[in-house]
């Protein structure tokens, strides 16, 4: 204490993420706004503003926070790429199903595009052609996001263990398929 007065952690991009993060998952995307995240910091709606432009940008670091988590894709057999990356995907994003409406949105699906560039650059660099990085890229994106519907909508908090394993395998299944089809 100086002055009397309590020392406060000083407000950062990091800190207003981590409150905008909180009420997102505790109640919804929906009760998300600058006022809001600014009570929930104890600080005036203004103030998140030198930190953070605009809600536009506060939902893009929540959307970039979300696909950051997903693994970059390493080795030289596009398979084996290609696999890993689906399923990296739909690990991270059913992990931060409170925020599927955020990364979903079209404002900030630039995000999933990077995701989708980083595979076709990791199937070049496996010896794929452009044309056919770019074509698995988009189908499997495509498989990833149905099965989130599926997926994502079915895992509620506390999922039946057997339920999540049969989802994995059914995913597996198909995507395995799928990969037999698109990269032989």
């Amino acid at each position: 204490m100086v002055s009397g007065r309590p020392t406060q952690t000083p407000l950062s991009r990091e800190r207003i993420l981590d409150a905008a993060e909180a009420i997102a998952r505790a109640e919804g995307v929906g009760a998300l706004s600058m006022r809001r995240v600014a009570a929930a910091l104890g600080t005036g709606a203004m103030s998140l503003y030198n930190h953070v432009p605009n809600k536009d940008a506060l939902l893009g670091g929540l959307a970039e926070r979300v696909t950051a988590e997903v693994e970059v894709p390493s080795g030289s057999d596009p398979r084996e790429l290609a696999a890993s990356w689906a399923r990296s995907v739909r690990r991270a994003l059913i992990a931060n199903r409170p925020l599927l409406p955020v990364v979903l949105a079209r404002a900030q699906r630039g995000h999933l595009a990077q995701l989708g560039k980083v595979l076709v650059e990791a199937l070049i660099g496996a010896g794929m052609g452009l044309a056919d990085a770019i074509d698995v890229a988009a189908v499997l994106g495509r498989y990833v996001a149905g099965a989130l519907l599926f997926d994502g909508a079915t895992r509620g908090d506390g999922p039946d263990e057997l339920r999540c394993v049969e989802m994995d395998r059914v995913f597996d299944r198909g995507l395995d398929a799928l990969l037999t089809g698109l990269i032989p």
